[in-house]
């Protein structure tokens, strides 16, 4: 354990001074425009995601962040074959990202379009 959080230090010194950044701190400095900076007129409509159970909940959130039309959204997957190390994905986590879209959008903006939670459907 202690050697892990070792090199895990080593890492963050070397990226450090590097400058360098990885998908981690994409990932938090696009959520973070987002919330600082809403993207009402990018030109995304409609986002199709396959292999969903790839992704962590803050890619996904990125996803719903950038869609302008947030019920033209199609997530697939399955949660039976991911692949990604310490992604522990459930389509109901998705579900609470809609969530929280919606309640951002109605403290935002009332009166607009309401954004659906989606329903989850598992074979």
């Amino acid at each position: 354990r202690d050697l892990v959080y070792d090199l895990f230090e080593m890492y963050e010194e070397l990226r450090a001074k590097l400058n360098a950044y990885d998908l981690s701190d994409v990932i938090f400095n696009l959520s973070s425009r987002l919330q600082r900076f809403p993207m009402d007129a990018l030109p995304l409509e409609t986002i199709f995601v396959d292999e969903t159970q790839d992704f962590t909940q803050a890619e996904l959130a990125v996803f719903v962040g950038v869609c302008q039309d947030k019920n033209a959204m199609f997530f697939s997957g399955d949660t039976a074959q991911t692949i990604a190390a310490g992604v522990g994905f459930r389509f109901e986590d998705l579900r609470v990202i809609f969530y929280q879209a919606e309640q951002d959008r109605q403290k935002a903006a009332a009166g607009q379009e309401v954004v659906a939670v989606p329903m989850v459907r598992q074979l």
